[in-house]
């Protein structure tokens, strides 16, 4: 009897034996922010049903861990998508699983754990200048290159590809004769089978009393394609500001000449002047307000007023509007109010 059982126990942990966990990478050297793929798979005897798995998710130090699978817990293969933050030379320790099979003859469990080898993985640093990887597009849009004068021209500049785009700086758009208003960017990340896909958004308005010329943009990435420096970049856009003569000013100054108004009083009639058309400023702005049909007409209205603590919130309800098919319902008459 005793032999019997010594034999059955034998033969029982010959087969969870001959069951294998292991590690493998897509790449053993890759860049920072590279994402590459980690698969754990579990291999075992058929003979020998396996009864349970107590699966354990991946878990590294140093990677961002992104399940590419469902973390099923009778799922023999689980595969990730790693994003490495630290260059250098990692050892990825082992990873550890439960199987159990059933004892023939009391049924009860078996348990055994199994674990990978542990494995040695490369980040290479970034070439100098560079802070992301992947292989991307660039696209730009600018809504009119003809405007009156203090009146917003829209730009907007999209950036996508396979890669990581989370540590991407926000862009500068330098220029001296105008007033740039930019927002900042979003960034939206998916898993689009097995690959990590990233698009990097911003949006700038410019405001100028003159003709400008908006200058080429350009932006720097590694391709891991190509194993290339690469430079994406706008083109440049010429833009018209319009500067119609006003009848009225004309009319002043001919009655000024006219009437020989001397300096003095020219500066007086100026100061008034100021005054009255800073009084009837925000009527003429709730005016526009209430003759802005979309939201995109009215966004541009009210973007130089960005630094008003209403207006800001409107912008940004607006905003979500335009880019990201939000529901806000932007009352005109309450947005005229806040600037009166």
């Amino acid at each position: 009897m005793i032999k019997t059982l010594i034999s059955l126990v034998c033969c029982t942990l010959l087969s969870v034996g001959q069951s294998h966990y292991s590690l493998t990478l897509s790449k053993q050297k890759s860049y920072v922010t590279e994402p590459i793929i980690a698969i754990l798979t579990l291999e075992h005897n058929d003979t020998e049903p396996i009864s349970k798995i107590h699966f354990k998710p991946l878990k590294l130090e140093g990677y961002a861990v992104l399940p590419l699978t469902k973390t099923d817990q009778d799922q023999k293969q689980h595969r990730y998508l790693l994003i490495p933050h630290l260059p250098g030379t990692h050892l990825l320790p082992p990873q550890s699983i439960e199987i159990a099979h059933k004892d023939p003859h009391t049924y009860r469990n078996i348990w055994k754990t199994l674990q990978t080898l542990s494995l040695t993985h490369t980040v290479l640093p970034l070439p100098s200048g560079i802070t992301t990887v992947g292989n991307y597009t660039l696209q730009s849009h600018i809504d009119q290159q003809s405007t009156e004068a203090n009146k917003p021209i829209n730009l907007s500049i999209t950036i996508k590809g396979t890669g990581s785009l989370e540590n991407m700086q926000k862009l500068q758009l330098p220029l001296d004769n105008a007033l740039v208003f930019a927002s900042d960017p979003s960034i939206h990340t998916e898993i689009y089978e097995g690959t990590y896909r990233s698009t990097f958004t911003q949006h700038f308005a410019i405001v100028a009393d003159k003709d400008f010329t908006l200058p080429i943009l350009s932006w720097q990435y590694f391709n891991t394609d190509t194993g290339l420096r690469e430079t994406l970049s706008t083109p440049s856009y010429h833009i018209a500001i319009k500067t119609p003569l006003h009848k009225s000013l004309l009319l002043r100054y001919l009655l000024l000449l006219l009437a020989g108004i001397g300096i003095g009083l020219l500066l007086a009639f100026l100061l008034i002047t100021l005054r009255h058309r800073k009084k009837t400023l925000p009527s003429s702005i709730a005016a526009q307000i209430h003759k802005a049909k979309t939201d995109k007409a009215l966004y541009s209205l009210l973007l130089p007023y960005a630094n008003h603590a209403g207006i800001s919130e409107v912008l940004r309800q607006l905003e979500e509007n335009i880019y990201h098919k939000g529901t806000y319902k932007v009352k005109r008459s309450e947005v005229a109010h806040l600037l009166s």
